[in-house]
């Protein structure tokens, strides 16, 4: 029974003890020592300013308090909580022991860590309450110190007056330390000043450098990937005669022109993980027809009929940006496009009274000198790609295009305008 009474008090006295330790503010953590060796004790937190300047810590709840600098320590963490590394910072000119004094030594600091990896990201508070954050690659050299990402206010005279300007120079330190990684370069330029933007661009660069050993064996085969399938969908065109030519008076126009064939992407994401490139090889038809009655082409009205088909292969190439990485990716596309005439019909019928006697001519609508074997156009749009069927991805999207069409005069036109619904279907 004593022995239990005891263990009951010494129980009890632990208890009360880590609750005062508590009560305190101290919590469970660790130290790491300049030797590397850890100890495991209760911490102070006591705000972000003074935990960039001093660790309290106890190795047992009953401990004396054993006060650390950032030259006593490598680092220390709260067990649930934010870790800390002693590290040198750059000269600063607002210090944290006397605001408004120029400061040009280079001293360590407990600086909290945002991101560990190839490129670290840490932050801290400084004595007028402002939030500092600091950058330091794996290749710098151990006593070297981080370097900080500033967004600098400066006072300038602007039309007699002062005005202050913000110079993001947090932009061209990253751009800099991240200069053997292009695909983080285009990110770099709109970057906020924001712990979550800067943590998320630092985690971005480490990822790039973190892919499975077998990925590294073979860095060539992941630069540009290669993937293809099928597309299909259906236009709403119209061919638009302009000039000097009777056909201007018709309206030509189909709700439904169907279209077909095969794409080619390649995924740039040395450059951005995001952007596409894009080939397909597309085989369209296209038939119009419309009657009408031109007038001021001759001393006589002429009531027409013509009707056209197209037959041609298409070549659109685009380029497609992705906004995000997810299941559902929206994206937008512009790109040119080229196609080649296989074959076509024109034919037109055109009839007028002269003298009481109606007159009826059959005869080619646009003459072959004026048919050219190509068109050229420009076209955008937007879709959205989706996870699709058992590793197949699909891509749904609609465009817009504006081509020359097949007509070449000096005096008359004909573009072609096209809008389309497409269905995407990877096959490797």
């Amino acid at each position: 029974m004593a022995n239990k009474s005891t263990l009951m008090l010494l129980a009890l006295l632990a208890s009360g003890s880590i609750s005062t330790v508590q009560a305190q503010g101290y919590k469970p953590g660790y130290v790491v020592r300049p030797a590397g060796d850890t100890l495991r004790g209760f911490l102070q937190s006591r705000g972000a300013l003074r935990n960039s300047l001093q660790c309290s810590f106890r190795p047992a709840p009953d401990a004396p308090v054993v006060e650390y600098t950032p030259a006593d320590l490598r680092a220390y963490a709260l067990t649930n909580g934010p870790r800390y590394e002693s590290q040198l910072i750059p000269p600063v000119y607002m210090t944290d022991a006397e605001p408004g004094r120029q400061d040009l030594s280079v001293r360590p600091y407990f600086l909290e860590v945002l991101v560990s990896g190839r490129a670290s990201l840490y932050t801290r508070r400084d004595a007028n309450d402002e939030t500092r954050y600091y950058l330091r690659m794996a290749a710098a050299p151990a006593a070297a110190p981080v370097q900080e990402l500033e967004k600098r206010l400066v006072h300038r005279a602007v039309y007699v007056r002062d005005q202050d300007q913000s110079q993001a120079i947090y932009r061209k330190t990253l751009s800099v330390a991240f200069q053997d990684c292009l695909a983080i370069q285009p990110l770099l330029p709109t970057l906020d000043f924001s712990s979550g933007s800067l943590v998320n661009a630092v985690q971005r660069y480490n990822g790039y450098f973190e892919a499975p050993a077998a990925a590294k064996l073979a860095p060539a085969s992941r630069r540009i990937k290669i993937i293809g399938g099928l597309v299909a969908g259906a236009a709403n065109t119209e061919m638009r005669f302009e000039g000097e030519i009777s056909l201007q008076k018709g309206t030509f126009k189909n709700t439904f022109s169907p279209t077909g064939g095969l794409f080619v992407t390649a995924l740039l994401s040395p450059l951005n993980d995001r952007l596409n490139l894009r080939l397909e090889v597309l085989f369209e038809r296209l038939k119009y027809s419309n009657s009408y009655v031109a007038r001021g082409f001759s001393s006589v009205d002429l009531s027409e009929q013509a009707t056209f088909e197209l037959r041609s292969l298409r070549f659109p190439l685009q380029a497609r940006y992705h906004f995000n990485a997810g299941p559902v990716r929206p994206f937008l596309l512009a790109g040119l496009s080229g196609s080649y005439l296989l074959s076509s019909t024109r034919e037109l019928r055109s009839e007028y009274t002269v003298g009481g006697t109606q007159v009826v001519m059959n005869k080619q609508a646009v003459s072959d000198i004026y048919i050219r074997s190509y068109e050229v156009g420009i076209f955008g749009g937007a879709g959205l790609a989706l996870p699709g069927i058992k590793g197949h991805a699909l891509g749904l999207e609609v465009r817009g295009e504006r081509s020359s069409g097949y007509v070449t005069s000096g005096s008359f036109a004909a573009p072609i305008f096209r809008y389309s619904g497409l269905l995407s279907f990877n096959l490797f």
